[in-house]
């Protein structure tokens, strides 16, 4: 069987055309890499008018509208403090005077205001129960933590606001009390430490969200399942990164364009985005191997070189076997060279400071975390095992026909189609369609309980795709046993 398998390997490699393939599949993980890096060095979460401060001020000056006439100050502050452009403001600042002069100035200005009671419904605020000489007071207070670029200062104004409402029974933003004690507590600062501060924006919002559904529950009213455990995932996991200091990671939560890891633009290290990616570049390496499978026996017929196999005393089974041997060797090769080199390639472009992060999960109530690389090569393997599928599916079609090439085009037109038919299939509600095996390849997806169909577990997915090999390898035999030369 060795023998035999030695000599599919010196088939396969005396082809020039095995090397263009490879190399074609090589540069595609490479530019797929670039591409996934690119995108995330591209990521803006923020969208900023060229227009200049100086416009911007000019435009509200003359304006007789209240917010105008904040926007004015804004602008005049931002300027006074050195800015041309809102892309060059640091983002603490701009939260800072927002909060200055939109939640305490602009009471000033309703108060100095001709009609006051215009001015209090344009703005949709009323001055029944504000200080105005002290809202005044808080913002200068402020305003001179920001002139002085002294963070900690506008977080000492912050909290003792929030204490002047808490002491008279006034409702404050209990989650930037929480905020600000933390950024004071741990000393973090807002421009050096910006992803633990979004870090910190993503846990107490979470938490925040996920106390507001208890309390909704509690007083009768629907809350959504969902979304109370997603919360709560959400920030017993950012708590987690948080009390453990974790500076590279990457996380299981579920993020979309509305989550609240979008709007901080919470990131992942550059060399954690590009590893878990890997399970692309190991397509490439299915695809070559794919290509090979395809044609390993139909190439026998179309080259003539079957009757020459099969005059030497060797049984059919055993040439079948080592040959199917030979595709699956092959495909654990590939798929280990070219997850090494993708690693090299990363570590080489991306640096090498996020291999020792992690990937944080929640199960049970309990957060886990592990390796970075551990869960890279995971998800790798179970792509892997996927591939296995597509490789078998390959060789069976190369066992039924005669022409290497039709059998290459079929391989490949099945592959590429058969995950978009069970797409559409689910869509329209067959749910059936779960059986099919594209339906039970993505282990990955199946693995984090995200697959197409609810309720398809990884082990199900598993027994289908033995179901599924099984026939493929049994039709493949058959076929390459009974098939006359």
């Amino acid at each position: 069987m060795l023998k035999l398998i030695k000599n599919e390997y010196a088939k396969i490699f005396l082809k020039k055309s095995t090397y263009v393939v490879l190399s074609i599949c090589l540069l595609l993980s490479i530019g797929i890499s670039l591409i996934i890096q690119y995108a995330y060095e591209d990521m803006d979460g923020y969208y900023y008018s060229d227009m200049t401060l100086e416009d911007e001020m000019s435009y509200y000056k003359d304006s007789e509208y209240i917010y105008d006439k904040a926007y004015y100050t804004e602008c005049k502050l931002y300027v006074e403090l050195g800015y041309e452009y809102y892309m060059d403001i640091p983002s603490w600042i701009m939260s800072a005077v927002d909060e200055a002069v939109l939640e305490h100035y602009i009471y000033v200005l309703i108060s100095e205001a001709d009609d006051i009671e215009a001015a209090q419904s344009e703005v949709g605020m009323s001055l029944e129960g504000i200080d105005a000489e002290y809202e005044k007071k808080v913002y200068e207070d402020m305003r001179s933590a920001i002139c002085e670029r002294d963070y900690t200062k506008y977080y000492e104004c912050s909290i003792s606001y929030m204490e002047y409402l808490k002491s008279n029974n006034m409702p404050y933003e209990e989650t930037q009390y929480e905020y600000c004690k933390y950024m004071i507590e741990k000393g973090l600062n807002p421009e050096t430490d910006a992803q633990k501060v979004a870090v910190l924006n993503v846990y107490i919002g979470a938490k925040s969200i996920y106390n507001t559904y208890v309390n909704q529950r509690e007083a009768g009213e629907s809350v959504s399942e969902y979304e109370l455990e997603k919360q709560k995932k959400m920030y017993e996991i950012y708590q987690y990164i948080l009390e453990n200091d974790i500076d590279y990671y990457m996380t299981e939560t579920l993020q979309d364009d509305y989550s609240l890891e979008s709007m901080y633009h919470i990131q992942t290290n550059k060399f954690i985005t590009a590893i878990t990616s890997s399970s692309t570049i190991g397509a490439m390496a299915g695809i070559f191997v794919m290509i090979i499978a395809a044609g390993i026996i139909a190439n026998e017929y179309s080259n003539g070189t079957i009757k020459f196999l099969l005059i030497n005393p060797v049984k059919r089974a055993k040439i079948f076997w080592s040959k199917y041997l030979t595709c699956l060797s092959l495909l654990v090769g590939s798929l280990m060279s070219f997850f090494a080199l993708y690693l090299v390639f990363c570590m080489i472009t991306c640096g090498t400071a996020g291999m020792g992060g992690v990937y944080i999960s929640y199960a049970d109530g309990v957060v886990n975390e592990q390796p970075i690389l551990v869960y890279a090569l995971q998800q790798y393997a179970l792509a892997g095992v996927s591939l296995l599928t597509s490789i078998t599916l390959a060789f069976m079609i190369s066992s039924l026909l005669r022409s290497n090439a039709i059998a290459i085009a079929i391989s490949l037109v099945i592959e590429f189609l058969g995950s978009t038919i069970t797409l559409f299939l689910c869509e329209f509600g067959h749910d059936w369609a779960r059986y099919l095996i594209f339906a039970n390849t993505d282990l990955e997806s199946i693995s984090q309980g995200t697959s197409l169909f609810p309720g398809q577990t990884l082990g199900f997915a598993l027994v289908v795709i033995v179901i599924y090999m099984v026939i493929y390898l049994l039709t493949a035999y058959d076929a390459f046993k009974k098939k006359e030369v």
